[in-house]
């Protein structure tokens, strides 16, 4: 009896612990590349590690490339048992093999992978027998023949044979009969690009009636783009059929990929004349949504349509940025209905890649206009009230405008019915108590709405009221608001501020997103007097900036008068002057990708609102380095006095006197001008030729030391440091007197090789990564600098840029930078707009825009944005900060020293990864207190 009662414990507990640990491979806070917890690898550890870009049931896996070695682990099972051995693989011309063995290496179970079952997730599992041992070891092989291919292992477990057995068999997807585009022909309008996952079958994948398993978007079964437009795929059914549905099939939800912004169907007979049936996003989501922030597979699908035809088209949208994927497109059959009596939304006799962008945009701004309409209605509780239905038909009249094609992304929308929507609110101000044309204080750095107005018992004053130092930009602001019901022409005129104050008014253009969201960030100055126009029931922001003041130390009192119909509004203007000046070059240094070359006949007006807030260190890429190399046998370089400087000369043109002159590295990495790395002639070439380059800078006047190289971009795995170390190894022993650059993106930089930190002069990390992975990463990069005497640089890279908050993410990171003792900050990117060479148009872009100010081609407006106006006003506190540390420094004041640590230290309090987005609630004053507070410890 106590026997089996023992060995009833022994079972059950078997079967309440995991027997192999880690075997689906998701322990939290493993490193791409890492050995994962839970296993081990007899030998050198080369090729084997976790990844987390396929995998079989989410993400993660373990992968082995070339690597003979096993990894294993020591488990326990019950003696004299019957266990099933589950395991997944992915063979990638390799051979894979799993096993467990007993305590004395004999072999109960294995699995070897055929050599015909390539590059696709396969599920197996093994059934054995354990002996009189409990001591067993389960073991995978990359490739048991040779050293070479890729292989992968997911979801490995052991299972008791009695609970295998209580298991439902899987049942094979269920083929839809009625589904008329299975096998049959499809054309793509963008072929698919997406590099994990295309391949040649993709012309015939997605009507095959499979499915896709594992990790959706990097596995060959799945289609997939990345930043192409249009993607459209038009299935050929060969003959009219009835239609009462289709279907997509995606997946989302992590790594960047979002679910697609829409899917519309089209029909057609003829491929000329379309009918649009509906949005599979909109319909394929009304019992239920994918959640945006998890991964998971998604169909949208819908069986509400009724019409015929011979083609169907699906378009889809995918938010700018992210890939869009899809393994299986389905077109379901209707009953006779649908080709006797068809309806559809709408008819159209004009090229369907026309048709469906103008759709797309058409959508984004009906959203737009939607939201305003919501908004509003939300003031009006009382649903008989004349606002209430003056927006409900607004509503419908919105719903049945055919195509709104804007001129440029300005609000209000260039179509009457906008200016009608937001007339309304209106009816709003009113019943606040604002009868008049009203000015009033705001946030400058707040994403002001122009339907925002404040009630008339919270009104504060409008005033601008700056204090600085000569030699700076700082602004204030305020807004005028229109509760009449007619647009409200303004009249704007500046006394009492002469020419020495440098005084601009800039009016904020409301402007809309790619994703709909309205932003409040241009600046356009302003000639005094001016005029502008105010619509009826929004409010116009307006900057009051002092622009690099000349005149004397004091305080300085003016006014703007305002004329506003029949109301006069005098809001008065103080300039607080300090006796410091602030200097021509800052400390800091400030640079971004700057892709204002791109398009030449606007690069210098980039340039020079570049310059104007302080980048001088800018980057460019390796197209500027000098061409025509040619060495000898040995490595020399033989044409030195022949090298094509061309594109390199233009640029140190381009920026005369900056700090630095930046270069990214993009050349093969596995070759330097066809010579394969490693060898001795390689590690000669490279030093022949930067010593080439570091000679052209002597001809400019220019310090060796100012030339700064990126060799490779964010490494964050053991395999791009083995690159960067092929390299750097040899470009070290070389002599150069130019500085090296490393942007590392580990989330964890402990487990970085801490050698390959030290073959860099600077290291510069990622400050949003920072915010998030918190304190240890920040004190991993101070000590690293502390110790080694690397130089410390900050950078972000997130995007959309005028979507991200000008203190949280923009100004901010100066005062991170400042705390850490670092020397430069950085962005991607300058003068970026998503391809297309204008933020005034951007709806029409493929690209993320990642540049902090408006940029437009030939002559037009190139505006700073709150953006711009963030990182330049980073850059004087900055200054602020280093002087006052200065001071700290000369006098021995501790005071003055734990005073200055309290400042900072309460500047950065709202500066977390939560209010990276400009849609965070949080007060963006802060650094203003904490910047006016320095200048006046400055002052004393």
């Amino acid at each position: 009896m106590k026997r089996s009662l023992l060995v009833l414990l022994t079972l059950s507990a078997a079967l309440m612990a995991q027997i192999v640990t880690n075997g689906f491979f998701e322990a939290p806070d493993t490193e791409y590349g890492a050995v994962p917890p839970g296993w081990t690898i007899s030998g050198n550890a080369k090729g084997w590690g976790f990844i987390n870009d396929d995998g079989m049931s989410n993400s993660t896996s373990l992968e082995c490339k070339a690597n003979r070695n096993v990894a294993s682990q020591a488990i326990k099972l019950a003696k004299n048992t019957d266990y099933t051995l589950f395991f997944q693989v992915k063979n990638i011309k390799a051979a894979p093999k799993i096993s467990v063995h007993n305590k004395k290496g004999a072999e109960l179970a294995s699995y070897a992978l055929s050599d015909d079952i390539q590059d696709v997730w396969f599920a197996g599992k093994v059934n054995f027998r354990t002996g009189d041992k409990e001591e067993h070891t389960l073991r995978l092989v990359g490739n048991y023949r040779e050293p070479q291919g890729i292989a992968r292992f997911d979801n490995i477990e052991i299972v008791l044979r009695a609970e295998v057995d209580k298991r439902p068999e899987p049942t094979p997807p269920k083929i839809n009969t009625d589904n008329l585009a299975l096998h049959k022909k499809y054309t793509f309008g963008a072929k698919p690009n997406y590099r994990y996952c295309t391949d040649p079958d993709d012309i015939t994948q997605l009507t095959d009636g499979g499915r896709t398993v594992g990790y959706f978007w990097t596995q060959k079964s799945t289609v997939g783009w990345h930043q192409r437009q249009p993607i459209i795929v038009t299935v050929d059914l060969e003959k009219e059929e009835p239609i009462c549905g289709a279907s997509w099939t995606c997946a989302a939800g992590v790594a960047g990929v979002h679910w697609p912004i829409s899917i519309q169907v089209f029909s057609s007979n003829d491929k000329k004349s379309w009918k649009l049936l509906g949005d599979l996003v909109y319909l394929g989501t009304r019992q239920e949504s994918p959640d945006p922030f998890k991964y998971r597979v998604f169909t949208y699908q819908t069986k509400s349509f009724r019409t015929s035809g011979r083609y169907v088209a699906f378009f889809a949208v995918a938010k700018p940025g992210s890939g869009l994927f899809c393994d299986e497109i389905e077109v379901f059959k209707g009953d006779q209905a649908c080709l006797d009596n068809p309806t559809c939304q709408n008819e159209f006799d004009m090229p369907l890649e026309d048709y469906v962008k103008a759709m797309a945009l058409h959508s984004i701004l009906a959203k737009r206009i939607t939201e305003d309409i919501d908004k509003l209605s939300a003031r009006f509780p009382d649903a008989a009230s004349t606002p209430k239905k003056l927006l409900a038909d607004y509503q419908k009249e919105l719903d049945g405008t055919p195509m709104i094609i804007p001129k440029s992304t300005m609000l209000p929308i260039d179509i009457p019915l906008h200016e009608k929507v937001l007339a309304v609110n209106a009816f709003a101000m009113k019943e606040a108590g604002h009868a008049k044309p009203f000015a009033w204080k705001v946030n400058r750095w707040a994403n002001n709405s122009l339907t925002d107005f404040p009630q008339r018992n919270e009104l504060k004053p409008a005033e601008i009221k700056v204090v600085m130092m000569r030699n700076e930009v700082r602004s204030d602001a305020f807004a005028i608001s229109n509760p009449t019901g007619n647009p409200l022409p303004v009249k704007i005129s500046a006394e009492g501020m002469g020419q020495e104050l440098k005084f601009q008014l800039r009016k904020v253009i409301p402007t809309w997103s790619p994703s709909s969201m309205e932003l409040a960030s241009a600046l356009e100055p302003l000639e005094l007097p001016g005029e502008v126009v105010i619509p009826s029931g929004c409010s116009y922001e307006f900057w009051g900036s002092f622009l690099r003041p000349v005149a004397e130390a004091g305080v300085y009192s003016g006014a703007l008068l305002v004329q506003a119909g029949n109301e006069t509004l005098r809001i008065p203007v103080k300039l607080d002057l300090a006796k410091l000046t602030f200097p021509a070059q800052p400390s800091l240094n400030v640079g971004g990708w700057q892709y204002a070359g791109t398009y030449r006949d606007n690069y210098k007006a980039n340039i020079e609102i570049m310059r104007d807030f302080y980048v001088n260190s800018p980057w460019a890429r390796t197209e500027v380095l000098p061409k025509n190399a040619e060495f000898d046998g040995e490595g020399r370089l033989t044409n030195a006095d022949k090298l094509d400087f061309a594109a390199f000369d233009q640029w140190i043109q381009d920026w005369p006197g900056a700090k630095l002159y930046c270069i990214a590295h993009f050349l093969p990495r596995n070759h330097f001008f066809k010579e394969n790395v490693g060898t001795t002639r390689f590690a000669t070439m490279l030093g022949e030729y930067f010593r080439a380059i570091e000679a052209r800078m002597d001809t400019h006047g220019l310090k060796r030391e100012q030339l700064v190289y990126l060799f490779k971009d964010e490494p964050s795995t053991k395999e791009a440091d083995e690159v960067i170390k092929s390299w750097m190894v040899h470009l070290r022993k070389a002599g150069l007197k130019m500085r090296w650059f490393d942007d590392p993106t580990y989330s964890k930089p402990e487990t970085r090789e801490y050698e390959v930190f030290k073959l860099h002069d600077i290291v510069c990390p990622n400050t949003p990564m920072m915010l998030r992975e918190g304190k240890s990463f920040h004190d991993f990069y101070v000590n690293l600098c502390k110790d080694t005497g690397i130089e410390l640089w900050l950078y972000s890279c997130s995007g959309p840029a005028k979507e991200l908050d000008p203190i949280a993410y923009w100004r901010g990171q100066m005062w991170h930078c400042f705390e850490m003792g670092g020397k430069g900050t950085f962005y991607w990117a300058f003068g970026c707009t998503g391809g297309i060479g204008s933020s005034w148009t951007n709806f029409g872009q493929g690209g993320i825009e990642f540049g902090p100010y408006f940029v437009a081609p030939g002559d037009g407006k190139q505006l700073h944005g709150k953006q711009s106006e963030a990182i330049r006003e980073g850059v004087q506190d900055y200054e602020y900060l280093l002087m006052l540390q200065d001071k700290c420094n000369k006098t021995k004041d501790a005071a003055l020293k734990a005073e200055l640590d309290k400042i900072v230290a309460q500047a950065l309090e709202p500066i977390t990864s939560d209010n990276l987005r400009w849609k965070a609630s949080f007060d963006r004053s802060v650094l203003d207190a904490c910047a006016a507070k320095v200048l006046e410890l400055l002052a004393k």
